[in-house]
């Protein structure tokens, strides 16, 4: 609504009703409104820790999280080019709470951008900070209204993060949880089959395994039983398996990713939230047409070291002759610039990708 009919209903309002219920009238109108503005702006969130640091008082973690959000939703949470290059701290209102082991507010959801998606409106992007906790166990988490519009679930959100902060018999130092990466939305051709592996790692080389959120954990509020309606979740390998035809539109995904001492072991020692978005689509393309990375682009799971600034080349085949690559949509670290997709024929390329260490 613009500013100019605001104002013809504050003069309506006053000349109608008396001072005390216009200034009631005029609050309850103006935090409708803020809701409808801001009211689905959250597109999934994940969070790990590690200990600080054998300098750092025992106890001192590192806890990183990236943050996806509509891009769209205000000033504050647009990214382009500009902002990952001059690292601009964006993102929106919200905070990280104490709920076990600890007490208060111990950060806001603000963030450094890495990564947006134009077409589908989303910014991302990461922080890590550091907050001492006493253990041996803690948990933190994060707490909104506002979930894009889903097929399944929907409304408010929890993501909360278990810490094992002990000191561990096997290995002699405190626990790393598992990492992940993941976009916000994975997009999913209505009546094809698909299997989405999502990529984890541990620096301790702990057994993991992964877990739909449970509600009676708080660990994923109103997304408990969305994704989980339409897709199956390999709990030892982490991916999921999605077929058949159905309710197109949104749904979240809502895992817990957690580690363990070894495979017989059932006692996690970190469980890390990530919840991101299935968006399942109607196309005429066959289910085979699918684009793919071409063999000059490196293996999935590869993993290159990286000591100074770095180029790489990504280059895909479109897989349907009508098919048109307008993104190559990437969870990128600080310091990671991508070119524009360029066309050679059939195929597109990410002419760079460079990260640069800042």
């Amino acid at each position: 609504m613009s500013v100019r009919w605001a104002r013809v209903i504050w003069i309506w309002l006053s000349i109608t009703m008396s001072a005390r219920w216009t200034r009631i009238i005029w609050i309850l109108f103006v935090l409708i409104m803020m809701r409808s503005v801001d009211g689905t702006h959250f597109r999934g969130m994940l969070m790990t820790y590690k200990p600080a640091g054998p300098e750092m008082p025992h106890g001192t973690m590192l806890i990183t999280y990236r943050y996806a959000v509509r891009g769209s939703t205000d000033e504050g949470t647009r990214c382009d080019k500009n902002t990952i290059t001059s690292r601009v701290i964006t993102g929106p209102s919200g905070i990280i709470e104490c709920k076990r082991g600890c007490r208060g507010t111990i950060s806001n959801v603000k963030f450094q951008c890495t990564d947006f998606s134009q077409r589908e409106d989303w910014t991302q992007g990461i922080k890590t900070f550091q907050k001492f906790f006493k253990g041996p166990t803690a948990e933190i988490s994060h707490r909104g209204r506002n979930w894009i519009a889903l097929v399944k679930g929907g409304g408010e959100y929890e993501i909360r993060l278990f810490m094992g902060i002990y000191i561990r018999a096997d290995t002699g130092r405190i626990n790393s949880s598992p990492t992940t990466a993941v976009l916000p939305i994975v997009r999913l051709q209505n009546g094809c089959n698909h299997k989405l592996s999502i990529p984890v790692d541990d620096v301790d080389g702990d057994d993991i395994r992964c877990r739909w959120a449970e509600f009676e954990r708080f660990e994923c509020a109103g997304v408990c039983n969305s994704a989980n309606a339409i897709a199956q979740l390999d709990y030892m390998d982490c991916s999921l398996r999605i077929s058949g035809r159905l309710e197109t539109g949104f749904y979240a995904a809502a895992i817990m990713i957690e580690d363990f001492d070894d495979v017989s072991s059932t006692t996690p020692l970190s469980s890390v939230p990530v919840q991101f978005l299935l968006l399942v689509f109607n196309s005429d393309a066959g289910c085979s047409s699918a684009p793919t990375f071409s063999t000059t682009t490196r293996n999935e799971g590869a993993c290159v070291g990286v000591t100074q600034s770095f180029v790489e080349p990504i280059t895909v085949n479109t897989g349907n002759a009508r098919g048109i690559i307008t993104d190559i949509d990437t969870v990128s670290p600080q310091g990671l610039e991508k070119s524009e997709v360029l066309q050679r024929g059939p195929v597109y390329h990410l002419a760079k990708g460079v990260l640069h260490f800042w």
